[in-house]
């Protein structure tokens, strides 16, 4: 069992561009981040947000989201999250699973599933007009085959923004916590990491400009990620985005678009509709599906 379970981790771990173990708190938790190459944290419209709660969007209607992608080798994300406003601050709640499938040991012909499951509540709260702040409280599991382990996890996120010229500012610190329980035999880590992004909105340009960077702590490298998000007739949002962790993929039968994603986005009073993809290059393509509901 313990070489089955290095093997998924292994995997798992070169698959996903990975900065330690609970993959499900670093990968893009909706479509709308996906296309973007999971730029964009310093926006203030956000349907969902894992880097930075503070990016939440703050609308005074209830929200419930539903998020799916399809990694390849047939991994499947799945995120549910209902946001609630209150007076002076907003609440969210959710509940993710990335599940890696199903395995089998070639020698014994033994099945076992691999899964990560988060359940999170977060809120944000204005500080004052142009500066807010959120908070997450995250409960992550890690199950392959019958051993689990389990963590508590807090972050916490700040944000600023001007309206002219139309430029934003958001930091964030995220996973910090504590494994309550290992895999026996896995030594395992948090991908605690610090989070900055910045947005700005050209004059007479329709679209925004965005860029974060991260630092994981347990890696000497710096995540950078672009994104371009432009508007058409206030209700179509074509997005573009670029990684630099896409090219640690790279080989000689990647493409000319290493770490490139995209995707198109349709609003409406009562739903939002989001489509989008990421290159992860020689491992396959990732593909992303977004429904918000506002009530």
């Amino acid at each position: 069992m313990k070489h089955q379970t290095n093997y998924i981790l292994i995997f798992v771990f070169g698959l996903l561009i990975a900065q330690g173990n609970f993959q499900i708190l670093t990968i893009p938790n909706n479509t709308r981040m996906l296309s973007l190459a999971n730029a964009g944290h310093a926006m203030n419209t956000l349907s969902s947000s894992m880097y930075n709660i503070a990016s939440l969007d703050a609308s005074d209607r209830i929200n419930i989201n539903l998020h799916s992608h399809l990694y390849p080798a047939n991994i499947l994300y799945f995120n549910t999250e209902a946001v609630i406003p209150f007076k002076n601050f907003n609440c969210a709640f959710n509940y993710a699973n990335l599940n890696y499938g199903e395995f089998k040991d070639s020698e014994s012909n033994y099945s076992f599933n691999a899964s990560e499951f988060l359940f999170r509540g977060s809120i944000k709260t204005q500080l004052v007009n142009t500066i807010s702040f959120g908070t997450s409280f995250n409960y992550a599991i890690n199950k392959i085959s019958n051993q689990f382990s389990h963590a508590l996890l807090l972050s916490l996120g700040i944000r600023t923004q001007l309206d002219n010229p139309r430029l934003g500012l958001g930091i964030s610190i995220n996973n910090l916590g504590k494994i309550l329980d290992d895999i026996h035999g896995i030594n395992e880590s948090l991908p605690t990491f610090i989070n900055t992004s910045t947005f700005y909105s050209p004059q007479n340009f329709p679209g925004v400009l965005l860029l974060d960077i991260s630092k994981f702590h347990n890696t000497d490298s710096i995540q950078i990620r672009l994104g371009l998000e432009i508007t058409i007739k206030d209700y179509i949002y074509l997005r573009l985005g670029n990684s630099n962790n896409a090219l640690d993929l790279s080989d000689s039968y990647s493409s000319y678009f290493p770490g490139i994603s995209g995707g198109i986005g349709i609003q409406s009073q009562k739903w939002d509709i989001d489509i989008g993809f990421f290159n992860l290059e020689s491992a396959g393509i990732v593909t992303g599906l977004s429904l918000v509901y506002k009530k």
